[in-house]
């Protein structure tokens, strides 16, 4: 079983680490909240993300002005028994509004059973140069992404071209994030978002980690139980209301 604070420091870790691939980033405890943001100081700083958990929202809104955070958004995680909408409607009272909600999903690796190898999928290494080229032309890498240890990353190859991708990205020495998937739309319904998930967690289980974690769009919450997550959670994305 996954849980929701082993599920926080994945996103928090990998998030921070898809942002340093561009400039530094930092995930730091902040009083009762987590924050992903630019170390300090820093003179232009992208806006903060606070994680909040267990907290309501008025404790929230309360700790980040007693942190003094700047611009930010609030990223509120909670388990499945929290009632979303209560929590959407008091951060509303108090002048944020609901950007959309995230589900958030765990893979025990321990009890995966894994599945079928599909020869369409590729772990990306220095000799697939054309494969990387492509896929930074299409804006679904970053050059940085190829030489970051930490992340590892799965290509789906159809008539030798790369057509979808999947990242995983070491977030602590047992969690693993998982950093976005993608299939070209003329390509889906053909598999290849479930090998590309297939491969990835083969190899997350392989390198020692304990689980994987993700958020999902509406869409990608349908693939996921097929192979091998279960939904831990919810994360509400919040901003200030002008």
């Amino acid at each position: 079983m996954v849980t929701i604070t082993r599920a926080i420091q994945a996103f928090g870790h990998g998030f921070a680490a898809a942002r340093n691939v561009v400039r530094p980033c930092e995930f730091v405890r902040c009083g009762q909240l987590w924050v992903v943001r630019d170390p300090p100081p820093a003179k232009k700083p992208r806006t903060t993300e606070v994680i909040s958990h267990r907290l309501s929202a008025e404790e929230t809104i309360a700790e980040i002005r007693a942190q003094a955070i700047g611009r930010h958004f609030i990223c509120a995680v909670h388990d499945m028994k929290t009632d979303a909408a209560a929590l959407a409607h008091d951060f509303k009272t108090h002048r944020y509004r609901l950007m959309r909600r995230e589900p958030f999903f765990g893979c025990a690796l321990a009890t995966w059973k894994g599945g079928p190898r599909d020869g369409r999928v590729v772990k990306l290494t220095a000799k697939h140069g054309e494969l990387a080229a492509g896929l930074i032309k299409a804006k679904r890498l970053h050059q940085a992404d190829l030489t970051d240890a930490r992340t590892r990353i799965f290509v789906a190859v159809v008539d030798g071209r790369a057509v979808g991708v999947a990242r995983s990205i070491a977030a602590t020495k047992t969690e693993a994030w998982v950093q976005g998937v993608w299939v070209e739309p003329k390509h889906r319904r053909h598999g290849l978002g479930a090998a590309l998930m297939r491969a990835m967690l083969a190899d997350d289980k392989h390198q020692g980690f304990r689980s994987s974690v993700l958020l999902s769009s509406h869409a990608g919450a349908l693939l996921y139980p097929r192979v091998g997550y279960t939904q831990i959670g919810l994360l509400q994305l919040f901003c200030v209301r002008r």
